[in-house]
């Protein structure tokens, strides 16, 4: 029974995603539900072999792709299957973000530990993981012998697991479950965060023989990125010489006095992270350089009107469940937890780096001393230069204003920037 709920066709169904359809040129419902259920009787007979991968660079990293539609359904329901047996907490960056913000807003003195594990996915030891599955025979032997195709093909040496294929991520949980308690387990830890390979701890007293303690915990060859290594101290007793401090987490940047053990709950501010807000100028400046290529004002307003606010899109393809068919992105949904927190209350609020970042495109466009403002204000139509200067982040944010878009203008619009960053 366990055999046919791994690989059922109910399962393979629930492994199907949006834009299957368009990668795999499946033209219809019928066609992908035949699919289903033919790889279905081939995986619990074991008869689906591997052609083979190819690898890929994304974002400067090696990433593997699987060419095989049958193989990619097998890979993503043993994940399900795999996450629901050993009951795997998938990380998600909204309850992270939540959980730290919870824990800064403690009173007492704290210390936080950050730390990040160097080529992650490619100096993991898999050795045990890998031996715990292939011989464990409560797993169904199709199970199995999936899993041993997976290993044989990326981890014949016991290190390291293939970026790209979704199902590195669960096994990623299962190697990193012997560290994880390990470091919740250490006397003076309270609080512990690990998304991926980005990891905070929390602890309340000495945080020195920790720091060596979790060093001595890291199996090899894994080792901690010294350049990203950090401790933040928030154990001042002087309101008197207070200091603000801060930490850039997950693509936020909390804001926090660094009191401890006053009677209130510590008062902390979330906005967007230095590097995410780099990002944006990199972008504005991009988009206009673009339009002294183009002369489009149209695709100009469009591009400021995409970064300064959120969109609806649809997914693409089919599915054969009740999924959510469209995503949203932008401004506000993609960091919805700015804010300031007082007193343990959340008071949402747009982030002050939003200001800043009104400023600055304002002075490139209509700056005395600006290289963009007499050809902004060259652009023939009134309409394109009033939307340029109603151009507002804070009110993107705040509104939650939606722009339309569909997959085709989010490719161009995006074209002016995506080899860049």
């Amino acid at each position: 029974m366990a055999q046919r709920n791994a690989l059922s066709a109910e399962s393979l169904k629930r492994a199907v995603r949006f834009g299957d359809s368009i990668r795999f040129r499946i033209r219809s419902t019928e066609e992908l539900e035949k699919l289903v259920v033919k790889t279905s009787e081939r995986a619990l007979q074991r008869a689906i072999e591997s052609g083979g991968h190819r690898r890929i660079r994304i974002k400067g990293r090696d990433c593997v792709v699987y060419d095989q539609y049958d193989l990619n359904l097998v890979f993503r329901s043993i994940s399900r299957f795999l996450t629901k047996r050993f009951r795997i907490r998938c990380m998600n960056r909204d309850a992270v973000v939540r959980g730290v913000a919870e824990a800064f807003s403690e009173s007492t003195p704290i210390y936080v530990i950050r730390r990040d594990i160097k080529s992650f996915y490619e100096t993991l030891p898999i050795g045990a993981v890998k031996r715990r599955l292939i011989y464990d025979t409560a797993l169904p032997r199709s199970v199995r012998h999936y899993l041993r195709l997976f290993f044989e093909a990326h981890c014949a040496n016991d290190i390291g697991l293939p970026r790209g294929v979704g199902l590195s991520s669960v096994l990623v949980e299962l190697a990193m479950e012997p560290f994880d308690k390990s470091i919740r387990n250490l006397g003076g830890v309270y609080r512990y965060f690990r998304y991926a390979d980005d990891i905070l701890i929390f602890c309340y007293t000495n945080h020195l023989e920790i720091e060596k303690k979790i060093g001595e915990h890291l199996s090899a060859p894994m080792e901690f990125n010294s350049s990203k290594s950090s401790t933040l101290i928030l154990a001042n007793e002087s309101k008197a010489s207070r200091v603000n401090k801060h930490l850039d987490y997950l693509g936020y940047k909390f804001v926090l006095e660094d009191l401890g053990g006053q009677k209130k709950p510590r008062n902390i501010a979330i906005g967007l992270s230095e590097r995410r807000i780099k990002k944006i100028k990199s972008r504005i400046v991009l988009s206009l350089r673009a339009y002294q290529h183009d002369s489009n004002a149209e695709l100009l307003c469009q591009r400021m009107e995409l970064l300064s606010g959120n969109y609806r899109i649809r997914r693409q393809g089919m599915t054969l469940t009740s999924s959510d068919k469209h995503v949203l992105a932008g401004i506000y949904y993609s960091y919805p937890h700015c804010g300031d927190y007082s007193g343990g209350i959340v008071q949402n609020a747009p982030p002050s780096e939003l200001v800043e970042l009104n400023s600055f495109f304002h002075n490139l466009i209509r700056g005395r001393n600006s290289r963009y403002r007499p050809m902004i204000l060259a652009i023939p139509f009134e309409s394109h230069r009033r939307r340029l200067t109603g151009i507002s982040f804070v009110h993107g944010y705040s509104s939650k204003f939606i722009v339309k878009m569909n997959h085709e203008k989010l490719r161009l619009l995006g074209s002016a920037w995506r080899n860049v960053g």
